[in-house]
This record gives structure tokens, C-alpha cells and sequence, in this order.
């Protein structure tokens, strides 16, 4: 069980990291200048899928 969620996390945090990492930094200036709240929403849900990934990662090295 443990080898799955580290699989999971892997995969999950790599491709979110890489593909929202870019977009995240080109976009975020725009949400705070023009404040769209659909693109605010959609950085947000990448942010915390990450952020997910990150926690598998995180808790299957302990």
C-alpha cells in the first residue's frame, strides 16, 4: 500500500510540479493585476493537487 501511494505521489507531484510551476508563475501576475476569477479557481486546484503530491511524497519517506 505504501509503494502505491509513493507511486502515486511521484507521479502526481511531477507533473503537477513541472506543468503547473511555469504556468503558475505566467499566469499568477495576471490573476493579481486583472483579478480572473477563472484563472485564479484554476491555479488554485493545480496548487493543491501539487500540494497533494507533495504529502504523499512527504509521508512516504517516513
Amino acid at each position: 500500500m505504501k509503494n502505491i501511494m509513493r507511486i502515486i505521489g511521484i507521479i502526481t507531484g511531477l507533473i503537477t510540479l513541472l506543468g503547473s510551476g511555469f504556468y503558475f508563475v505566467e499566469n499568477s501576475f495576471d490573476n493579481l493585476l486583472y483579478g480572473n476569477l477563472f484563472l485564479n479557481i484554476s491555479t488554485g486546484i493545480v496548487f493543491v493537487f501539487s500540494l497533494i503530491g507533495l504529502y504523499f511524497i512527504w509521508n512516504s519517506k517516513s
